[in-house]
């Protein structure tokens, strides 16, 4: 669905690293899709050297792991100011969920497993497929973009570390 509208987009993944380098496959297949817009990413401070130097974010915006209720408020009031048109929340979180209800924008969130991930962490006990794929999982959660459902080829991770 490529489209010439000049649009916003807000992608939202605040930790842990390897999933903040895993969410640069689905952040590359929105740019092939919007490849007009302005991708903003949204992480924690502490991962804003993963990203800085990729080249399919436009802006990137990090808040601190530590934020208050406050600060949380006071940055979802600067994200509605921004006026975005689409999120993809790649995190889906409680802090996630807050800044989201700022913002009146049409909104993709991923569904994670977590009672799947609960059993397999506390009780060793694994339900997954052999199958499963965190970046299939993140790209099952773009919406119109995210391709057939058959379709698993999907682009690879970039990551650009900077000196």
């Amino acid at each position: 669905m490529l489209t010439n509208i000049r649009q916003k987009i807000l992608v939202i993944r605040f930790s842990s690293i390897g999933d903040i380098i895993l969410a640069t496959s689905p952040l590359r297949t929105i740019r092939k899709n919007h490849p007009k817009a302005q991708i903003t990413f949204l992480t924690l401070n502490r991962f804003v050297p993963l990203l800085e130097l990729h080249s399919d974010i436009d802006l990137l915006l990090s808040i601190s792991a530590k934020s208050s209720i406050r600060e949380l408020w006071n940055f979802g009031r600067y994200l509605r100011r921004n006026n975005y048109d689409l999120i993809f929340d790649l995190h889906n979180s409680l802090r996630s969920k807050i800044l989201k209800g700022f913002l009146k924008s049409i909104s993709y969130t991923i569904e994670k497993p977590r009672i799947k991930r609960a059993l397999l962490f506390y009780f060793h006990h694994n339900q997954f497929e052999s199958s499963f794929s965190t970046i299939d999982m993140y790209h099952a959660n773009l919406g119109t973009i995210r391709g057939k459902k058959s379709d698993k080829v999907h682009p690879k991770t970039k990551l650009i570390l900077s000196n």
